[in-house]
């Protein structure tokens, strides 16, 4: 293994201080050194008050909103010595068949899913992709099978993100595991030496993952949420029957997101086959699921995706629910990595998976890339709060008080 560049791209440059606001409510205390500080502080407390009404954390107690941003798809890639390549019909099954050949089919998805991630993260970052152990290989000598293109096709415009960034998606050979769990022994074959870069992160989340070493550790490193072993999802596939979701998420975590890229390359999925693709069906998982499926009331589930779950007949209408009145009685029926991946950075992922994977990740995923995390966003939140005067009675009373505090001025010598 060739060394590593430790180089990690260009810092993040800090973000400027806001210009602070002059205007007298930002700074409340100062204002008991004036005259009319009975009318002011009455003034202050009116329109805090009405931010209050307006800016409540929602039931949940949260006052963050999150944004999740579409991405428009890479349909072509260009592949250094190839040329531009189709994506979704040339270059992934042949990435696939080269990586992971060998794999059962829900394997073969998970390597499309994070083959996919790896390369829209390169071409973000880079806008080229490299053909063989430095990236990802595409020419092998051996052309792709039908359930290559159906891997790819079950799959089409997936990647894999973590607070809207694109996740530089790792995987490598790992250990061939002996267990039931396949989660190796230390005594288990390891023929390409890659398993102490695998992460396992079945059932965690946020800052609780474990990052691989491929990457620059770092919570605040989005685009390194783990590595998956090739080996062992076939193992997962084969032993355990988990799909390609269950796949992803036993290596990157449970809060990873399968997002579905927007473009002319991409076939719209119909994951669970009940007639409705990913772009209809509110549930693509479940074909119980669907628009028009009847819907079962009070059980939390959506099962028709008109948007809400139906409310029993006496269950009643609470104001805290978002069906009204008339959807309630409609149902009562019940029949309804810049993570500067460091390009040149050597990390093993040839893989014998099966027997055929073979293949380098190494990109070392730098410095998180921005989240569209928005803070302070409440308007989507606001909730209704009895226990506050309205809004106007404020207002005409402020505006009161303050003529008669300008009348008794008027008066005084």
């Amino acid at each position: 293994m060739g060394a590593v560049k430790t180089n990690r791209g260009p810092q993040q440059a800090s973000p400027s201080r806001p210009k602070r606001d002059r205007h007298w409510l930002r700074r409340p205390w100062l204002i008991a050194a004036r005259p009319g500080t009975t009318i002011s502080l009455l003034m202050t407390g009116t329109l805090l008050a009405l931010n209050a009404a307006s800016c409540q954390p929602d039931d949940n107690g949260q006052s963050t909103e999150t944004r999740s941003f579409p991405i428009n798809a890479y349909c072509t890639a260009s592949v250094d010595g190839v040329g531009d390549v189709a994506v979704e019909t040339d270059y992934l099954p042949h990435v696939i068949n080269c990586e992971n050949g060998n794999a059962p089919l829900e394997a073969l998805k998970a390597q499309a899913v994070a083959a996919r991630s790896y390369l829209y993260y390169k071409l973000e970052l880079y806008g080229h992709v490299q053909d063989g152990t430095g990236d990802q290989v595409y020419s092998c000598g051996r052309q792709p099978s039908q359930i290559h293109y159906d891997a790819v096709d079950a799959t089409s415009g997936q990647v894999l993100r973590y607070q809207n960034v694109t996740v530089c998606a790792f995987y490598v050979a790992g250990a061939i595991p002996s267990t039931n769990d396949c989660v190796p022994l230390a005594s288990d074959s390891d023929p390409t030496g890659t398993e102490h870069y695998v992460t396992y992160n079945e059932g965690l989340s946020g800052s609780n993952i474990h990052q691989t070493s491929l990457g620059f550790v770092s919570p605040t490193n989005y685009r390194n949420r783990g590595c998956m072993s090739q080996n062992g999802s076939s193992c997962l596939d084969s032993r355990r029957q988990y799909d390609y979701v269950d796949i992803l998420q036993f290596y990157y975590g449970a809060d990873i997101a399968l997002v579905t890229a927007d473009g002319s390359c991409v076939i719209p999925v119909d994951e669970d086959n009940d007639g409705y693709d990913v772009t209809q069906d509110c549930d693509d998982t479940n074909r119980d699921i669907h628009p028009g499926a009847q819907e079962i009331c009070g059980n939390g589930v959506d099962e028709d995706c008109d948007g809400h779950d139906a409310i029993c007949p006496d269950a009643g209408v609470d104001a805290g629910t978002d069906a009204s009145p008339a959807d309630a009685s409609s149902h009562l029926d019940g029949t309804l990595s810049d993570a500067g991946v460091q390009p040149d950075g050597q990390t093993e992922n040839d893989a014998t998976a099966g027997s055929d994977a073979q293949s380098n990740h190494d990109a070392l995923a730098d410095d998180a890339g921005g989240s569209s995390h928005v803070t302070g966003g409440c308007a989507c939140n606001a909730s209704h709060h009895d226990d506050l005067p309205p809004a106007s009675l404020l207002f005409w009373l402020a505006a009161f008080l303050i003529i008669v505090r300008r009348r008794a001025c008027s008066r005084q010598p």
